[in-house]
C-alpha cells in the first residue's frame, strides 16, 4: 500500500518542511496577553523590593502558575525584559512540544508527523504558544508525560512520574487533577502486579465476590516491601515538585490556595456555561472532532478495535479518563470567558492519544486494499493508492483545519488575541519590542500623576459594572504594569484584592468574573476617583482622571480650585443633603466645613501648590 500512514518516500522531507511551517505560524501569532502582565506586575513588585504582590503592602498571591512565575523571575533576573522574555520561553516551550512531537511520529513509522501538524491547526494552541502565560509551558510538559507513559509504566520509574505531576501542578491548579488520577492508576498497577503473580485461586480460596478478591489483592500488596517502596517514591516525588511552593505560600501568604481560587467564587460549579464553553471549544477546533472520532471509532468498532492488544488499549483508557476528568473540571467551574484557554491541556491529550491509535488504523486500511473482492469500499480506497492523491488530500484538509473560523464573541466566550490585539497591538514586530495596548497608555498617565503627586499610594478602582468608576474599565495587567506599583488597584473580579474575593457572588454571568463591588464598597476602601452617582457632586468634583470620592487632605489640597469646589459642595450639601457626601465624612471622620475652612491655609502651602501644578502639567 502505497500510503501516507506508512510509506517512507516523503518522510525524508515531510517532517522538516511541516516543522518549519508549524513554527512560522506559532511565530505569526505572537504577542502578550493581557492576563500575562498581572503576573509581569508581580515579579516587577518583587525585584523592587515590594514582593511577590499585586499591590505593595496587600499580600496576595495573585495569579495561578507558580512554575511559570519562578521561570520568569530567573529570566528576568538575567536582565531580559518580562515582556521579551515570556514570549521567548513561551516559544520555546512550543518548539519544545513540536519536537516532541515529531520525533514520536517519526519512532512510529509515520511518513507526515500527524500530532504536531494536528494540534497546531488548532487556533487557541497557536495563540497560546507565544502568549507570555504558563500554557505552552504546560503543553509541553503533557506531551513529556504521555510520550514517557507510552514506553513506561508508572511503577517503574514513580519518582519521575510524580515529580513531572507535581510541577505540572504547579504550572496549573488543575493539573493537580492528573496527579490524583496517575495516583490512583499506579495503585491499580501495583493490585495488577500481584494478582499476575499469584494464581486466582491462591487469592479466594473458593468462588468468592470480587470485592473480597479486591480486598485480599489489596492485603497482599500492602506485605510486599516493593509496594511501599514504589508508594514512597511516588509520594516523595510528589512533595519535592509541589511542597516548597506550598510551604511558602503559607509562611508567606498565610494562605493555602491563591487567592484567585476565592476570586473564582471558590471554583463552585457552574455548569450550564461550562457545557456551552466545552461545544464552542469543540466546534471551533475541528482537529479535536477528527481525533475524538476516530478514537471512539477505534474504541467502539470491533474491525479496528482488534488490532489494539491488551496492554495498548489500557493505556489509551488510562488516558482518556485523565482527558475526561479535566473536562468535567472544566465544565464544572463555568469554563472561561476567553477561548480555548481551559481546554487547552485537554485538547493536546486528545490528539497526543488519537496517534496511539493510528496504527489500528493502519492496519484495518491495509486489510482493505488487500481483500480480493471488489467491494464499494474498496474500489473508494484504490483510486487514494497514488501517493500525491493522498498528499493533496492531506494538505486541503490541513489547511481547512489551520483557516478553520473563530468567531469575536459567542455568549460570553470571545476569541482572546483578536479582542485585545485590534485595540492597539498591531504587528508582530511591534509586539516583539512590546507594542502598547490603549490600556497600558492610561496606565503612564497614571504613574505621571502618582509620581508627580509623590503620594505613598494612589487608590483606584476599575469597577464598571455597578460601581462606575473608570469610563471603559482598564483592566489588571496592561494598565498596572503601566501604572507601577504606587497605584494600588482595586479589582472588581477580585484578583488581587481578598477582600472583594470574600464577598458572595450574587449572579452569575461571565465565568470567574462574576464578582463587582458597588459604590459603598468604593468608598469603604478610600479609592480616590469614582462616579457618585450625584450628577451635580460629579460635575463639581470631576477631573480628567475621574471624578474625586476621597476625602484625603493630601490629594484635596493638590486639586487645583478645591476652595472653590468645597464652597461649591457646601452650597449642594445645604440645598440637597448628599448621601455620599455624608458617607466619605464618616469614612475619613472629617466634615465638609472642616475642610473648607484648611483649605484657605491650603493656598499657603508651597507642596499643596506644587501639587496643583501635576494636574495642570498633565492635563496640558
Amino acid at each position: 500500500m502505497n500510503s501516507l500512514l506508512s510509506s517512507n518516500r516523503f518522510r525524508a522531507w515531510a517532517y522538516p518542511l511541516s516543522g518549519m511551517a508549524v513554527a512560522l505560524l506559532v511565530g505569526s501569532r505572537i504577542w502578550v496577553a493581557e492576563d500575562a502582565y498581572i503576573t509581569f506586575r508581580s515579579v516587577l513588585n518583587f525585584f523592587d523590593g515590594f514582593g511577590l504582590v499585586f499591590n505593595p503592602g496587600e499580600h496576595i498571591e495573585a495569579s495561578t502558575h507558580p512554575l511559570w512565575t519562578i521561570i520568569l523571575i530567573l529570566v528576568h533576573s538575567c536582565g531580559v525584559p518580562l515582556h521579551q522574555a515570556a514570549i521567548g520561553i513561551g516559544l520555546a516551550a512550543s518548539l519544545l512540544t513540536l519536537s516532541i512531537l515529531l520525533n514520536r511520529d517519526h519512532q512510529s513509522g509515520l511518513v507526515l508527523p500527524w500530532t504536531a501538524l494536528l494540534l497546531f491547526t488548532n487556533s487557541g494552541i497557536r495563540d497560546f504558544s507565544t502568549a507570555g502565560m504558563e500554557y505552552s509551558l504546560v503543553i509541553a510538559m503533557l506531551a513529556l508525560l504521555l510520550l514517557a507513559l507510552e514506553r513506561r509504566r508508572l511503577s517503574d520509574h514513580p519518582f519521575a512520574f510524580a515529580s513531572l505531576n507535581g510541577l505540572l501542578y504547579l504550572a496549573r491548579p488543575e493539573m493537580g487533577l492528573l496527579a490524583l488520577w496517575y495516583s490512583l492508576m499506579l495503585l491499580l498497577e501495583l493490585l495488577a502486579a500481584v494478582s499476575a503473580a499469584r494464581p486466582t485461586g491462591s487469592l479466594n480460596g473458593g468462588r468468592v465476590s470480587a470485592a473480597w478478591r479486591l480486598w485480599q489483592l489489596i492485603l497482599l500488596s500492602l506485605q510486599r516491601r516493593q509496594t511501599w517502596a514504589v508508594i514512597g517514591l511516588w509520594m516523595l516525588g510528589l512533595l519535592a515538585a509541589a511542597g516548597p511552593w506550598h510551604v511558602f505560600r503559607w509562611l508567606y501568604y498565610n494562605e493555602i490556595f491563591p487567592n484567585t481560587y476565592y476570586a473564582k467564587a471558590g471554583l463552585s460549579s457552574y455548569y450550564s456555561q461550562g457545557w456551552r464553553y466545552l461545544v464552542y471549544t469543540v466546534l471551533w477546533s475541528p482537529g479535536w472532532m477528527l481525533a475524538g472520532v476516530m478514537i471512539l471509532l477505534a474504541l467502539l468498532w470491533r474491525p479496528v478495535r482488534r488490532h489494539l492488544d491488551g496492554p495498548h488499549l489500557r493505556s489509551i483508557l488510562r488516558e482518556l479518563g485523565a482527558v475526561a476528568l479535566l473536562t468535567f473540571y472544566v465544565v464544572r467551574v463555568g469554563g472561561d470567558f476567553m477561548s480555548f484557554r481551559f481546554l487547552l491541556a485537554e485538547l493536546a491529550m486528545t490528539i497526543i492519544i488519537w496517534t496511539r491509535i493510528l496504527p489500528a488504523w493502519k492496519l484495518w486500511l491495509q486489510e482493505q486494499f488487500d481483500r480480493p473482492e471488489s467491494t464499494g469500499l474498496h474500489r473508494a480506497l484504490a483510486h487514494l493508492q497514488g501517493t500525491w492523491a493522498v498528499v493533496v488530500l492531506v494538505v486541503v484538509g490541513f489547511l481547512v483545519l489551520w483557516l478553520w473560523p473563530v468567531p469575536y464573541y459567542q455568549g460570553y466566550v470571545a476569541d482572546e488575541r483578536r479582542t485585545f490585539t485590534r485595540h492597539g497591538q498591531i504587528t508582530v514586530p511591534q509586539l516583539l519590542v512590546g507594542s502598547q495596548h490603549e490600556w497600558g497608555r492610561e496606565g503612564e498617565r497614571f504613574r505621571a500623576l502618582s509620581n508627580c503627586l509623590d503620594l505613598p499610594s494612589l487608590r483606584i478602582t476599575n469597577s464598571i459594572t455597578q460601581a462606575h468608576c473608570m469610563p471603559d474599565g482598564y483592566g489588571l495587567g496592561y494598565f498596572g504594569v503601566a501604572a507601577g506599583p504606587r497605584v494600588w488597584i482595586l479589582d472588581e473580579q477580585a484578583l488581587p484584592n481578598r477582600s472583594v474575593a470574600d464577598l458572595p457572588v450574587l449572579w452569575r454571568w461571565r465565568p470567574g468574573h462574576e464578582h463587582y463591588v458597588d459604590l459603598g464598597f468604593v468608598l469603604d476602601q478610600r479609592v480616590l476617583f469614582c462616579s457618585s452617582g450625584e450628577p451635580e457632586y460629579d460635575a463639581i468634583m470631576q477631573t480628567q482622571y475621574g471624578t474625586i470620592v476621597s476625602w484625603d487632605p493630601a490629594v484635596l489640597a493638590s486639586l487645583p480650585q478645591i476652595q472653590r469646589r468645597l464652597q461649591l459642595l457646601q452650597q449642594y450639601q445645604r440645598r440637597n443633603p448628599s448621601p455620599v457626601i455624608a458617607r466619605l465624612e464618616q469614612i475619613w471622620q472629617i466634615r465638609l466645613d472642616e475642610l473648607a475652612a484648611r483649605s484657605a491655609g491650603w493656598q499657603q502651602d508651597s507642596l499643596a501648590r506644587s501639587r496643583q501644578l501635576c494636574w495642570q502639567a498633565i492635563n496640558n
